[in-house]
């Protein structure tokens, strides 16, 4: 994030948002291969669901502002 707030160029702020959208776009994967990994196996369903439910809501809120 700090190379996007510190851009001088058009460049160096599109370098950011890629850097900054690779970790999220990671972040998004690895969250519920992890959540399934730590979870008790009878609420395994419920805990990645309710993270991925969440993520969604994110989203549709951010499309709605």
């Amino acid at each position: 994030i700090a190379i996007m707030v510190c851009s001088t160029s058009y460049a160096t702020l599109m370098s950011g948002r890629i850097f900054v959208g690779l970790g999220v776009g990671i972040g998004f994967a690895v969250t519920p291969v992890y959540i399934s990994e730590i979870s008790p196996r009878s609420r395994r369903g419920f805990f990645v669901s309710w993270s991925e439910i969440g993520t969604n809501f994110g989203i549709v809120l951010g499309f709605m502002a």
